[in-house]
This record gives C-alpha cells, sequence and structure tokens, in this order.
C-alpha cells in the first residue's frame, strides 16, 4: 500500500463495511444515505496549458476543495498535472473507495467529447489527431466505470466544469469526431454527472472572477445551503447560471442516484444533524510527476 493512501487512511477513518440495502415490493432498490464520515473527493484544477491556458480552474480546484474539506470530505487536491498524476491519483482514489460509501470526483479546465465519451485534459498533453485523445487524456468514462464498480451500493458524483473553448489552437480533425463541449455519457445506477453547460455547448471561463460561473455558483450554495437536496441544489446552480449568462450556458446533470434524499454536507439534510464527523483534511499536489 502507498504512502499516499495509507496517509488518506488514517486521515479519513473509513471503516470497512457494506451498507444493508432496503428493497420495496415493487423490486425497486432505494438505498438508505451513506454514513457522515465516508466521504472521499478527488478534485483537480489544470489551467496551465501550454495551448489555450485558462485562468480560474486552480481557484476553482482550491476553493472546491475548501469547501468540501469543510462539509466533512477528505479530500485530494492536485493542481496543474499532467496524465500519469491524474491516472495515479483516480487509482488511488478508487482503491480507498469502499463500497456504500460517497465518492466525489470535481475537474475544472479543458476536456473535450470524442466519439461518444468526454477526455479531460492533462498538461503536456500530445494531440495531434483524434485517436490521440485515448493515449493523452483522462477518459470520463473509465473514471465512473472505476468508481461505480468499487462503490456499487453508494452515492457517485462527477462534476466537470471542463465545457470551455477549444485547447488545440481552433485546428480542426479530420474526421470530425471532435464535437463542441462535452457530450451527455449515461450515469450507471448510483451516480450523478453535473456538466457545467449543455451538451455540445461551451462554458464561459469568466476571465475577470476568480471563479468560473458554474463553479462560482456551486461554490456559493455549497456554502449558502449544503444541507439543501442535491438534486435542487444543482437545480438552483442551473437557475442562478443561467440567469447570469442570459440563458447561454445551461448547466446539465444526468442522475441515477439510488438513495432517497442526499446531500453535500454531512452535517445532514434538511436541518437533522448526524453525530459530529472527525476533522478532514486536504492533501494538495501541484507538480506534475
Amino acid at each position: 500500500m502507498s504512502h499516499f493512501i495509507q496517509r488518506i487512511v488514517m486521515l479519513s477513518g473509513l471503516s470497512l463495511f457494506i451498507l444493508n440495502v432496503q428493497a420495496g415490493s415493487s423490486g425497486f432498490v432505494m438505498r438508505p444515505p451513506p454514513d457522515h464520515d465516508t466521504r472521499l473527493a478527488l478534485v483537480i484544477g489544470n489551467a496551465a496549458y501550454a495551448e489555450k491556458p485558462l485562468k480560474n480552474p486552480v481557484n476553482d480546484a482550491k476553493d472546491m476543495a475548501k469547501v468540501l474539506t469543510g462539509l466533512g470530505f477528505q479530500v485530494v487536491l492536485k493542481t496543474d498535472v499532467n496524465l500519469r498524476t491524474m491516472r495515479d491519483a483516480v487509482r488511488d482514489f478508487v482503491e480507498v473507495l469502499s463500497n456504500g460509501k460517497v465518492g466525489l470526483f470535481y475537474f475544472s479546465g479543458h476536456g473535450n467529447q470524442y466519439n461518444g465519451n468526454n477526455y479531460l485534459i492533462p498538461l503536456e498533453a500530445k494531440i495531434s489527431e483524434e485517436r490521440d485523445f485515448q493515449y493523452e487524456a483522462l477518459s470520463v468514462m473509465d473514471v465512473l466505470e472505476r468508481i461505480q464498480m468499487k462503490n456499487k451500493e453508494g452515492v457517485n458524483i462527477i462534476i466537470l466544469d471542463a465545457c470551455r473553448s477549444n485547447p488545440f489552437g481552433g485546428r480542426r480533425f479530420k474526421s470530425g469526431g471532435i464535437g463542441n463541449g462535452l457530450t451527455l455519457m449515461g450515469s450507471p445506477s448510483g451516480s450523478l454527472i453535473a456538466y457545467a453547460t449543455a451538451p455540445n455547448e461551451v462554458a464561459d471561463d469568466n476571465p475577470a472572477e476568480r471563479n468560473g460561473i458554474y463553479t462560482k455558483h456551486l461554490l456559493g450554495l455549497l456554502r449558502e445551503a449544503p444541507q439543501e437536496n442535491i438534486l435542487t441544489l444543482f437545480t438552483r446552480v442551473r437557475q442562478l447560471v443561467f440567469k447570469e449568462t442570459q440563458g447561454k450556458q445551461i448547466p446539465r446533470e444526468e442522475n441515477s442516484l439510488m438513495v432517497s434524499e442526499f446531500c453535500l454536507a454531512t452535517r445532514g439534510c434538511n436541518g437533522v444533524p448526524p453525530p459530529v464527523p472527525p476533522a478532514p483534511a486536504v492533501i494538495e499536489i501541484t507538480a506534475p510527476r
């Protein structure tokens, strides 16, 4: 077991158990919300791209890590990292995650769709043709499948503020398999995928402010109303982004959650507090390896 994983286990105090599954008379499975001390987040922000650098993703990631830590998540934060570091982080994150827990993956930076999948662009990516995405970028489908396979009975959340402008200097690829923004992927059971804008659209990086427009409003509501049901919270984010952009940017979610009610605050939803969670921590890695 790597030193990275040992630190996470020590900090998080994760217990190894599986939640009991409750089945209704119809056979539809409805699971209870995961315990308050079982929440783990991997947060990545990439901004210092050689082509089309961005202003806000590192701020987005650092601010998201801080807010999630305050809500009781154990958070691993990585900024301006290459593909190897991103893949290693996902591997270690999934290794620590246990069934019946909450796993949250957040990314801010460049992303592109190719042949029905979304790819998150690391620093140092060398992409000159479409198939390079499979080898030079992080597949969102791979991340989601890894998390879902490890945490089938828990809650898995993917938040992508990655629908930015073309990171490759505006050049076009021959086959036309590259589309604008990101595409809907289909969320497996127990998961929610949140996108900064609608499919095939581009999100505003909002360079005049500290955060991108989507993350700015998500952070604001997480600070203001962390005990809001997660579906209501994302609806409110959508309304605020729609209003600020005058309808040009409309966030979207794919929802297949299997819990009757869930909020991101470990202290409970709608003012009903569970026991006080242990003190969380943020582990930050800022340099590619």
